[in-house]
């Protein structure tokens, strides 16, 4: 297989679609941009041939590097190389490349997932009254719950968390706007998908995680 080749990343978009056309196939790819490098070694493929895998790297200045393994078909593992691209790109935070990439696996197209992806990132905010004084020294006021995911193992698991175990003097309001577009995207990813996307995404945990959490955040408006 070809080795890697180095291209500049001009917009996510391109990124995205550059990487998932060199790694099907069959060729490495590093995308570099002033803030973040993107490397995905060529594939290795498994003994019985169906399923291939690689690794790919995200740097970004002064964040240790963030490993993802991909592993899949050729076709979910270009997929998932697009995803990691276009989010790196786009500056997504470390949970979110790596919850976006556990869904692109499953074949779920990757400019869908990061579209999803990047609309719930800001779906609620919590405003904290003016006489609160916060436990981590931050001024009072309002602060968007995408801040605190950085480096979140569960980025949704975070939000749904924050709108369980709110303080009683926190208000949280949901962006409609961004709730809509989060729910929108969601259901292309469902009508798009071919059956073995479907059942795969039925099994993701980020999948069914994100599910849950447009569900109640819907119902309490």
């Amino acid at each position: 297989m070809g080795g890697g080749e180095s291209r500049p990343i001009n917009t996510p978009v391109q990124a995205g679609s550059t990487a998932a056309a060199l790694v099907a196939s069959g060729n490495g790819v590093s995308l570099s941009s002033d803030s973040v490098t993107v490397t995905i070694p060529p594939v290795s493929s498994a003994a019985d041939s169906q399923r291939v895998s690689t690794t790919a790297s995200v740097s970004t200045a002064n964040i240790p590097t963030l490993e993802l393994p991909l592993s899949g078909t050729s076709a979910q593992v270009s997929n998932a190389a697009a995803f990691v691209a276009i989010a790196a790109s786009a500056n997504f935070s470390q949970a979110q490349i790596e919850t976006g990439t556990s869904i692109a696996l499953t074949g779920a197209n990757y400019a869908q997932v990061a579209t999803l992806i990047d609309s719930i990132s800001e779906l609620m905010v919590v405003s904290a009254s003016d006489s609160l004084n916060s436990t981590v020294g931050e001024a009072p006021g309002q602060v968007l719950v995408a801040s605190a995911l950085t480096n979140q193992p569960s980025f949704e698991g975070t939000l749904l968390a924050q709108s369980k175990n709110a303080d009683p003097t926190e208000n949280i309001t949901i962006n409609p706007s961004r709730l809509n577009i989060a729910i929108m995207a969601f259901n292309q990813i469902i009508d798009s998908s071919d059956d073995a996307t479907i059942i795969a995404l039925s099994k993701n945990s980020d999948f069914l995680a994100i599910a849950s959490l447009l569900k109640q955040l819907r119902m309490s408006l």
